[in-house]
């Protein structure tokens, strides 16, 4: 049998009552602190969870686990540190470690009563007890690591035990008879060099080009095929940076392990869909729905209450869900939809109950009656997919859904009766199952013969001749342990179990055999990361003395050295991949444009394109409050009733108010429900006031002689423009239009901006005296008026609505007639530009996000060379 150093304690040795397996160990473990009064659980954690809350007893489970494990690998027993007397008076309280005992010896009561033990009990039960023969011979191959409980095992063993060490026979007496090191001869070693070997660069990801440097020399001389070289990552979050430069230099390289279960797509779907189900808030609705595997399922046929069979497109569904979230802004979900579109409500309520019917009614039951629904629900989205394990993708799927099933068959075995069978809603039996496989990794697929990217303790029993090894800095390597909330370092070394000092000896002698085991070794260090802050060499390589050790520090910290510049692999000039895409031909000339359109074009001619050309607009579900176009739209749609009105005349001021509160309202509740967020209910009261300001305006003008026209209130007018190419429609729709017996017309847009700009500042910009137009509506408000028979003197304004109670009311526009004239003249142009296809180049973005960001590669620091690119294609290939 071939077993790791871990596995083999358990392998030496059978007891008369079994040991609980993990499951039942961390259950127990869920109860225990379940049970536990809140007065001995202060003693041990600050965040003291609720008998209830099954996250927080499951991180306390995990954490009280991993300290037993870590006490019990090295033949502690929980009591003993508490006994541990005067030598920890300095390290430790007294409290804290007599209620973590009393804590451990209710687990093993729990245990005990179920009839089982702790492995650890089990375990030093078995080392006090008499020698025993396995029936096998031993061989111990790279235990320099081996821990106390399992020399203590071995020491029990009757038989023969080798350990083979890869080191030369003037080694032995620094190595005991089971090959672990000796610690205090090795945490002095000194670790002689090669200086050519050790190469420095300014930044982490510098290391990436001597690396490459070193294959391509290596090929040059020796020609080593991919599986003779390996690369070792003192840091393995950099596996993926490496893995991408080798691909670039045309080298085929495989990193370590880089998935987990928990990254895993049906791992991510259950936990999408355990959030949804617990919390059935809208967010996490969309969030479930945007799983490609539910997708896929939804989209082969939706089996819902009302219908076997309901074929809905997904892009369809997730527009429609943007949408609803735009409009409605809702938060927790009942299956009450509000009828904004009742076409796409029916939808969504089917796509709705199609998701519900994947889970059971909402009920508590024991832990193992949940594995059935979860398996289920895996069942009916992964069942009807046929997979390969041969294929990566399938390989990792078929991966996860294995490890799942395996939690799943060990949950259903619990007695659902006894006390390790934890009554859970479905939400919390889902998340239990994934905190237990979550961390499994997924190991890739395997392939050709590739550079293999291993952790850097991996590389002493690693054949391949020539060795690169990174991240040489300290805190990568050697590894040392954080702040450990029961065993710091200073306790550890009082208990004589595993502490820094000891994985510093044990990686000392790796290291040295990897340099004295290996043909070409390089090894990597950088002075900063990747956010600048200075490093440090690792203190493996300082293990020298003299000119040595002052060559080495020197080297690193040069003060001459210089930011390394890494060639950056660039397609060639003219040949840019990342272009903008061009503006193509009108189909047809462009005949009608409303009046708010023309800021647009002379604001961005190519982002005009994008939304009234080819009709882009954004949509998504990211909004948590009415944005300014939803919050102006209420407000139009309340003053638009009220100046149909029977109150549109009248000088009650209070009866306006009255009859504007309401409206508002009922709107609201229209839109948002009910249940209303909180910046809604801040929103809805900011417009409540909005109004009142207004009512008190209009009231003062009812005094003043001016009425309403009801007729042009939110009318959709139009007039005609002559332009080269004939006459063009312009369209608008004009709030409201006011009469006055002796002053003529007063057009009126209402603005519910909180800056409170006037007319000139949203119309025009530049110097006094070289104004331009940057807007054209209240000009064409003028002439779609005139079109419709007013005449005589028309005045354009706005009734303003912002923060600032003092720019509130109306805010006249101060153009002459020869400005408006040049606003008409400049709407003619617009239209001649537009049907001669003039949408080049782009302007600067807006302050806002439009959305067209990534069509017009805004963030990208290339967008210059973008734009020029693009105009080289233009001049190259013209209209064609």
């Amino acid at each position: 049998r071939l077993v790791t150093a871990g596995e083999l304690v358990d392998h030496l040795f059978n007891t008369k009552v079994p040991p609980a397996d993990d499951l039942q160990r961390l259950l127990a473990q869920v109860a225990c602190i379940g049970e536990a009064s809140p007065e001995v659980l202060s003693l041990v954690t600050a965040e003291v969870p609720s008998a209830d809350d099954l996250p927080g007893c499951l991180a306390l489970a995990n954490e009280l686990t991993v300290l037993y494990e870590t006490l019990g690998a090295d033949a502690v027993r929980v009591g003993a540190v508490a006994e541990a007397g005067h030598s920890l008076a300095d390290f430790t309280e007294d409290q804290r470690w007599a209620a973590l005992t009393r804590l451990y010896e209710e687990y093993e009561r729990i245990l005990s009563q179920q009839g089982l033990q702790d492995l650890h009990a089990a375990r030093f039960a078995a080392i006090d007890g008499p020698r025993w023969h396995c029936g096998h011979d031993v061989v111990l191959l790279g235990t320099a690591d081996l821990n106390r409980m399992t020399r203590l095992m071995l020491d029990k063993l009757d038989g023969p035990i080798v350990a083979l060490v890869a080191a030369p026979e003037s080694e032995a007496d620094h190595f005991d008879q089971f090959g672990a090191v000796i610690v205090d001869h090795w945490a002095e070693r000194e670790l002689d060099l090669d200086p050519s070997s050790l190469q420095f660069v300014d930044r982490s990801a510098d290391q990436i080009g001597p690396a490459i440097e070193v294959i391509r020399q290596a090929k040059d001389a020796i020609d080593p095929t991919a599986d003779q070289i390996t690369i070792g990552l003192g840091n393995e979050s950099d596996a993926a940076m490496f893995e991408r430069a080798l691909d670039l230099a045309g080298v085929l390289g495989r990193a370590p392990v880089a998935t987990t279960v928990a990254q895993s797509r049906p791992a991510t779907l259950l936990s999408a869909f355990a959030a949804f189900i617990g919390s059935r808030r809208f967010n996490d609705f969309a969030v479930l729905l945007r799983h490609p595997d539910l997708e896929a399922y939804l989209g082969h046929g939706i089996e819902s209450q009302h219908d076997q069979n309901i074929d809905v497109a997904i892009g369809d569904w997730l527009t429609l869900l943007d949408k609803y979230a735009a409009d409605h802004l809702p938060g927790q979900l009942t299956g009450n939809w509000l009828l904004g579109d009742p076409a796409g409500t029916k939808r969504l309520q089917a796509v709705y109950d199609a998701v519900l019917a994947l889970a059971p009614p909402h009920v508590v039951l024991p832990l193992p009656e949940w594995s059935v629904s979860i398996a289920t629900l895996l069942e009916r989205v992964y069942g009807r997919l046929e997979l390969n394990r041969g294929v990566e993708a399938d390989s990792q799927l078929v991966h996860a859904l294995d490890q799942l099933a395996v939690a799943l068959r060990q949950q259903a075995k619990l007695d659902p009766q006894g006390r390790l069978a934890p009554a859970l809603d479905m939400s919390n039996a889902i998340f239990l199952t994934l905190s237990r496989v979550g961390d499994k990794p997924i190991a890739p697929a395997g392939g050709p013969p590739a550079i293999e990217m291993l952790g850097w303790l991996e590389l002493a029993l690693d054949d391949a001749p020539l060795l690169i090894i990174t991240g040489c800095n300290e805190g990568q390597i050697p590894r040392s342990s954080g702040v450990d909330t029961f065993l710091p370092d200073q306790v550890r070394r009082v208990l004589g179990i595993s502490d820094n000092y000891s994985r510093y000896a044990r990686d000392m002698m790796m290291l040295t055999s990897i340099v004295h085991s290996h043909k070409h070794v390089t090894l990597l260090a950088s002075r900063h990361n990747q956010d600048g802050e200075p490093m440090a060499p690792s203190r493996l390589l300082l293990a020298c003395k003299g000119v040595q050790l002052t060559d080495r520090l020197n080297e690193f910290y040069r003060t001459d050295s210089q930011p390394s510049v890494r060639p950056a692999v660039l397609p060639e000039p003219g040949h840019n991949q990342f272009i903008i895409p061009l503006p193509q031909p009108l189909d047809k000339p462009l005949e009608r444009l409303r009046v708010t359109a023309f800021r647009d074009y002379l604001a961005c001619p190519y982002r005009f394109y994008l939304a009234h050309i080819r009709r882009l607009k954004m949509v998504d579900d990211c909004a948590v409050e009415m944005d300014a176009g939803q919050f102006g739209s209420m407000a139009h749609h309340v003053l638009s009733m009220f100046a149909q009105s029977d109150l549109a005349g009248s000088g009650d001021v209070q009866a306006i108010k009255t009859y504007l509160g309401d409206r508002l309202e009922a709107l609201l509740r229209s839109h948002f429900g009910t249940e209303r967020s909180t910046s809604i209910l801040i929103q809805g009261e900011y417009l409540r006031q909005c109004l009142i300001m207004f009512a008190d305006w209009q009231v003062e003008q009812v005094g003043k002689g001016w009425r309403i026209m009801p007729q042009w209130v939110e009318a959709d007018l139009e007039a005609q423009l002559e332009t080269d190419a004939g006459p063009k429609t312009i369209t608008g729709r004009i709030d409201r239009i006011d009469e006055h017996p002796q002053w003529g017309y007063r057009i009126i847009d209402y603005k519910t901006a909180v800056s409170g700009k006037d007319p000139e500042e949203v119309h025009r910009s530049g110097a006094k005296g070289a104004k331009q137009w940057i807007d054209l509506q209240l000009p064409l408000y003028r002439t779609l008026a005139e079109a419709v028979g007013l005449s005589g003197q028309i005045e354009l304004g706005y009734f303003q609505m912002p923060r600032d109670k003092a720019k509130s009311g109306f805010a006249p526009a101060p153009w002459q007639s020869d400005e408006l004239h040049s606003a008409v003249a400049e709407a003619k142009r617009i239209f001649n530009a537009i049907d001669n296809g003039v949408f080049w180049p782009p302007n600067d973005p807006p302050a806002y996000d439009d959305g067209f960001g990534p069509i017009c590669m805004d963030p990208c620091l290339e967008r210059a060379e973008a734009v020029l690119e693009t105009k080289r294609h233009l001049d190259q290939f013209g209209q064609e």
